[in-house]
């Protein structure tokens, strides 16, 4: 091979070398950012998933208060909720589509959804909308639903975060791969072309001995040194081509320089993404998470300083701001509104970067933030918005000396990378912050306990533990290394109390099930003999590319405390539910003795409420009857209709106040309880205005409750009952006193009209009959004439007390006016009224009356008999008719009954 033929090599070797690495590295820099583009796609996956476990969260705990309390605007909260879960599942549909099984379990979550609102949430609403109680069933069935739900969602982020993981190193691994390439490419180009230049040297040396200087120059790296070209031939020919490949490896070499310069900027740009990923993952608090990413772009790009400001634009103000860089101590704070006046309210307007600079003034920039600039050594300024989802969060600036180069297109497109990741990160720093502030309660609660933590092998057996675990269950972490869950000695149960298999712990169905257990509540019983309740929560792990776990990890607290709190707080709960009941009930009887029309109505209602008021307690009400001498029921429950008794046979009317007895086999026995004795009872007198009117009896199991808390709910009972008596008592005396004739003890005829048109309709609607007398007593006008007005007023006393003594309860007999009388017989045909006015008519002739110590003579009566449907399809008409056939009786003869026929009621 001609010489000049091995120096083409020498050179093309090594530049084919230079090249194929710059190649590669360009190629891991492209996988890198595509890599990069992929965690962020991934990162905002997992944010829209966090986002739907919220408004899940959200809608559950708005339909819970709305199941509590009632209140319509949680159940507004609710529908809010559910509008919210629609369109957040959108688009996390949305952003899942290029992962078919993560898709399929969006579809799947949101079916679970949708089925937990039709099968539960519905019906729970409409049983409080119509005051029924939620079913036990359904909210078991809620909860079960719920917790498939919140698994679903888990596997879903589970996914995802497994995803990310996988995309990381991938980006790592790229970024490694770029910067071993970028370091040892050039190295090897370099070594490969020197090792080429020396054996042509050596080789040379051998054959030309002229070129040993120039050779041995080249050699040592010299490249300036030239050969002497002294012909023609093969040896100029030589030296000429020496010369040559001199001047091009020199030439090789400077830009063998740039290109390291370039890879090394390229390297710092391509490990900026990587530590920004790790910084936006590992960093949970916001203002470290800012931090953190300010201090790796001030790293990466050529900055003095470099600023990031998350605002709150609504309220005008600065929420958080970091600063970075060898000039972040020189920079100025300045208001809100002067932000807003240069670069970076520019940037927030049009969301685009502002790019200004060094060395020229900008337009949107006011000269007084222009002067600050110049005054604090800045270059040129690059602002880069911060925006997500079309809500603007606040800018990042970075700003350089005058002696750095100015900020190119490269490093606005770096920023834009590394700002698509940061936002997503900031949100859910956002919604982490939103989601501790609902958990500070609990993590308030519990920061102060320590957790004991165990690891199981897939067998189930103790690997390790540590003392707080030991301390927790009363062993030493030695003691408890190899015990096995399935072991009868653990002793544990349920949270209910019953036992608990070893295979149903927490770790045991994590291992089965490969499925995290979460806050589940069991007892243990220590060696002590102590029962401790704990709290678990049991996460499986996994080696890669395995479905079934190789261990678990079970963390526990003690919630003894927490369980007996709640247990006190579910009994005073209970009591105040008791209460509220009692008074809702009490409430509920008040209002319906008020509306009652007589006492039999009030012991109807009595009977109908008491039970509530008095739970497993049977009992009675009895009245005083008018001569005060007999307790008669008015109304009874929980037991055998109770008999009337004499007041002088209870303690409690002796006495004349609440007779308690706890236990009736040891206290002072009331005479009118019989049969089989209650474990306890009470005796309670009615009064009211000082005057006692009956006694509220109750017979029951002994008392769980405290006797005094009972005692006044019996106080407060009987206070309602008496007032209620009283008033129905006062409303029947008045009500006598309106509707009765003072003289003869009949009703009046105002009574009568009310009474004749609801007897009447009440006929005609059921298709009955309905008869009328219509009465008067014979000459008495010349009886009073004779006799004088107080014998008339005796014998209209005593034919009052006939009529009431010769018809039926049901039947109304009235005094229509002076010495004319109506009855109105309900259900009574014409035949059965003129029978009744016949036997009627009889009686009034036996009356013996005296007057004075005379004999009254004897007495006739008229009487004119009409009926329905035979003589009237209205009262006024039947009344007309019984009226006329009264006259026609008096115009035969009088002392007569008379059935009425329509020509004499017409003329009447």
């Amino acid at each position: 091979m001609a010489l000049r033929h091995k120096l083409l090599l020498a050179f093309l070797l090594p530049l084919g070398l230079a090249l194929g690495v710059s190649w590669a590295v360009h190629a891991a820099l492209a996988s890198s950012l595509s890599t990069g583009r992929w965690v962020t796609h991934t990162l905002q996956v997992i944010a829209a998933v966090r986002e739907q476990r919220e408004v899940i969260q959200e809608a559950v705990a708005a339909l819970r208060g709305y199941l509590v309390s009632g209140e319509p605007r949680l159940l507004s909260e609710y529908d809010r909720a559910q509008g919210r879960f629609a369109e957040v599942s959108q688009a996390l549909l949305a952003r899942v589509n290029d992962n078919p099984p993560q898709a399929e379990r969006v579809r799947e979550l949101i079916a679970r959804f949708e089925r937990w609102q039709e099968e539960v949430a519905e019906p729970e609403v409409r049983a409080v909308q119509s005051g029924q109680p939620v079913p036990p069933a359904l909210m078991a069935r809620s909860q079960e639903q719920l917790g498939r739900i919140r698994g679903v969602s888990e596997a879903l982020e589970a996914a995802e975060q497994a995803l990310l993981q996988e995309r990381l190193a991938a980006s790592e691994a790229a970024s490694r791969r770029a910067q071993w390439l970028a370091v040892a490419g050039p190295a090897s180009a370099l070594a490969l072309a020197l090792g080429m230049v020396l054996w042509l040297v050596l080789h040379a040396l051998r054959r030309i001995q002229r070129l040993a200087g120039v050779a041995q120059a080249l050699g040592e790296g010299d490249l300036s040194h030239r050969a002497p070209v002294d012909g023609a031939d093969e040896v100029g020919e030589l030296a000429r081509t020496l010369n040559r490949m001199a001047g091009r490896l020199e030439s090789a070499q400077e830009t063998l320089r740039r290109n390291e310069a370039a890879l090394r900027s390229s390297l710092r740009r391509l490990e900026l993404l990587p530590r920004v990923s790790q910084t936006l993952i590992h960093r949970r608090d916001l203002d470290q998470m800012l931090q953190g990413l300010v201090n790796d772009v001030a790293a990466a790009l050529p900055a003095d300083r470099v600023t990031l400001m998350v605002m709150d634009l609504e309220e005008r103000r600065v929420t958080h701001s970091v600063r970075a860089g060898p000039g972040a101590g020189q920079v100025v704070d300045v208001g809100f509104d002067e932000l807003m006046q240069g670069l970076t309210g520019w940037a927030l307007r049009e969301l685009e970067p502002a790019l200004s600079p060094k060395g020229r003034p900008d337009p949107r920039e006011s000269p007084e933030v222009q002067r600050r600039r110049a005054e604090t050594g800045c270059g040129a300024v690059l602002v880069m918005p911060l925006h997500y989802q079309g809500r603007k969060l606040g800018t990042l600036t970075a700003i350089n000396r005058p002696d750095q180069r100015d900020f190119d297109q490269q490093d606005v497109e770096l920023l834009e990378t590394v700002i698509n990741q940061a936002v997503v990160a900031i949100e859910n720093a956002r919604l982490f912050e939103s989601v501790n502030q609902s958990e500070a309660l609990y993590r308030g609660m519990v920061s102060a306990l320590s957790e004991g933590v165990v690891v199981q092998d897939a067998q189930g057996h103790i690997v390790a533990a540590n003392a707080a675990a030991g301390a927790l269950l009363g062993l030493t972490p030695g003691q408890m290394v190899g015990r096995s869950s399935r072991e009868a000695s653990w002793r544990t149960v349920r949270e209910d109390g019953r036992p608990l298999p070893g295979e149903e712990h927490p770790s045991m169905v994590a291992l089965r099930t490969g499925q995290p257990q979460q806050g589940v509540i069991m007892g243990v019983h220590r060696p002590d003999g102590a029962l401790v309740w704990i709290s678990v929560n049991a996460q499986p792990l996994f080696h890669p590319g395995e479905e079934r776990p190789y261990a678990a990890v079970a963390s526990f607290f003690d919630v003894t405390e927490i369980k007996q709190t709640r247990e006190a707080l579910a009994q005073q709960v209970a009591s105040l539910e008791a209460e509220r009941s009692f008074e809702s009930r009490l409430n509920q009887l008040s209002s319906l003795l008020q509306a009652c029309l007589s006492l039999e109505e009030a012991g109807e209602v009595i009977a109908h409420v008491a039970p509530g008021l008095f739970e497993g307690t049977g009992g009675a009400v009895y009245l005083l009857n008018p001569s005060r001498n007999l307790m008669e029921v008015l109304a009874s429950w929980g037991g055998p209709p109770p008999e009337a008794f004499s007041p002088e046979g209870c303690w409690g009317l002796r006495r004349g106040q609440l007779h308690w007895v706890a236990d009736s086999r040891k206290g002072l026995r009331c005479e009118h309880l019989e049969g089989a004795l209650p474990a306890s009872y009470a005796c309670q007198p009615l009064s009211a205005q000082g005057e006692t009117l009956g006694l509220l009896y109750l017979g029951s199991p002994p008392p769980t409750e405290a006797p005094e808390r009972e005692q006044q709910r019996v106080m407060l009972v009987s206070d309602q009952l008496a007032l209620a008596i009283a008033n129905l008592r006062l409303r029947e005396t008045l009500r006598h006193q309106s509707i009765r004739d003072a003289l003869t003890g009949l009703f009046n005829r105002r009574y009568l009209e009310e009474t004749l048109q609801r007897e009447f309709f009440r006929a005609r609607r059921a298709q009955r009959p309905l008869s009328l007398l219509f009465f008067d007593v014979d000459h008495f006008k010349s009886f009073n004439d004779a006799h004088g007005h107080e014998a008339g007023d005796q014998v209209l006393q005593a034919l009052g007390h006939l009529v009431r003594s010769r018809f039926r309860a049901e039947d109304v007999p009235c005094r229509y006016g002076g010495e004319e009388f109506v009855v109105i017989l309900p259900d009574a045909r014409l035949e059965d009224g003129r029978r009744r006015a016949e036997q009627l008519r009889e009686a009034a002739k036996h009356l013996a009356l005296s007057y004075q110590g005379k004999t009254l003579g004897p007495i006739s009566l008229s009487v004119g008999v009409a009926a329905y449907p035979e003589h009237g399809d209205n009262p006024e008409t039947l009344l007309a008719m019984a009226d006329g056939a009264l006259y026609q009786a008096k115009r035969q003869g009088r002392d007569r009954v008379v059935v009425a026929d329509w020509g004499e009621g017409e003329q009447a």
